[in-house]
């Protein structure tokens, strides 16, 4: 039995539990199933036309999660000014385009299932509902005296299936600039932004040091307003169930698991070396060292306890630092490692048994690209 199959009998439905049943008299359900999961989701698309029962098969959560897990997709956000949306597979090639006029101007995207959020800072923010084709626009946040931002995190909530976006805007107000921070739900009736308290401790701003994980937004502190960073590793959650900051501060991997000279470079460069990535559903502190041209991968196992532990030592292989800063997208069936590379502008993989690379696709059309946690089959 392949593995694809055995994550279908895992399941509970009745579906895939009488095997021996076959749809339309042709192949019992779990052979179909097999065959079904070795195709791509455009292939999958054009053939759920073929007869109600393959389109009932292919919807199924069961199937739909076997089948992202093998086939991960991946929205890119196309150079500023076209307001095109592409959703390719891992090799990089377009299944589905979405051209939405409101985002010609937009510069970032980011996802969360289901979702794909367009930001265009001062320009606004929009939100596309992958599956009915429907856009968003958030209204706009009347602030005074603004300074810089808006700053967008769209994050979802499971136990309640909504939708929720935090903003930070920077203000001049007295005593200084200071962050002020509003949620918005998305759906809800009223639509308005709400203010909510200061976190226990500055954030940082950057995209690359933030994640959302089963409704909790987790930030790296920002070093150049908290002397408590140069200690360590500081995370900041915001519990978008609640809509509040949790007072507890997440602590990085201990102290003693770096060298002396890697805790110099992160006090003094703090924001250059580290990264926040949710990667499989899992918290993760990229670690960009200079030293070796190396990259650590760091998984939270125990939130209670704040335990970490380094899983990859990513050797980049590459000819200069530049090119050794890279973000991770998604560990694949296989087990390598899909990267985004900063500078290069491709998809690459890193195989952790082999310690080699592949180039998986050129995305120097895009501007921005995330990982699609959802499928087309929904």
């Amino acid at each position: 039995m392949s593995a694809m199959t055995s994550v279908l009998t895992k399941g509970k439905l009745s579906r895939f539990e009488t095997p021996a049943i076959a749809i339309d008299g042709v192949l019992p359900t779990e052979v179909l199933s097999e065959v079904l999961l070795c195709l791509s989701a455009k292939e999958l698309c054009r053939l759920r036309l073929v007869c109600r029962a393959w389109r009932a098969l292919t919807s199924e959560p069961i199937f739909v999660k076997a089948h992202s897990t093998h086939h991960p997709l991946i929205a890119g956000l196309c150079n500023r000014g076209s307001g095109e949306i592409h959703i390719m597979d891992i090799s990089g090639h377009a299944i589905r385009q979405r051209r939405t006029e409101e985002a010609i101007d937009s510069y970032e995207l980011s996802t969360q299932f289901g979702r794909i959020f367009i930001s265009g800072g001062i320009t606004g923010a929009y939100v596309l509902d992958l599956v009915a084709g429907a856009i968003t626009v958030l209204p706009d946040l009347v602030i005074n005296h603004v300074t810089y931002g808006p700053d967008y995190v769209l994050g979802y909530v499971p136990s309640t299936r909504e939708y929720k976006v935090l903003c930070s805007t920077m203000c001049l107000m007295e005593g200084g600039a200071h962050k002020v921070f509003h949620v918005i739900t998305l759906g809800r009736a009223d639509g308005q932004w709400r203010q909510r308290a200061d976190p226990p401790m500055s954030i940082s701003g950057l995209s690359d040091q933030r994640a959302v994980i089963n409704g909790v937004a987790y930030f790296l502190s920002n070093k150049d307003y908290n002397n408590t960073c140069a200690a360590g590793i500081n995370i900041i959650m915001f519990d978008l169930v609640i809509e509040e900051w949790r007072q507890s501060v997440l602590q990085g991997p201990s102290s003693n698991a770096f060298s002396e000279a890697e805790k110099t470079v992160m006090k003094t460069d703090y924001m250059t070396y580290l990264q926040l990535v949710e990667l499989n559903g899992c918290l993760v502190i990229v670690y960009s060292k200079w030293d070796d041209i190396s990259v650590d991968l760091w998984f939270l196992v125990d939130m209670d306890k704040g335990l970490w532990t380094k899983r990859y030592s990513v050797c980049c292989s590459l000819t200069s630092w530049d090119e050794c800063r890279l973000r991770p997208l998604v560990v694949l069936a296989d087990g390598r490692i899909a990267f985004r590379g900063f500078y290069r502008r491709v998809l690459m993989a890193y195989d952790p048994k082999t310690s080699t690379w592949d180039d998986l696709a050129s995305v120097g059309g895009y501007s921005s690209i995330a990982m699609l946690n959802g499928s087309l089959l929904c």
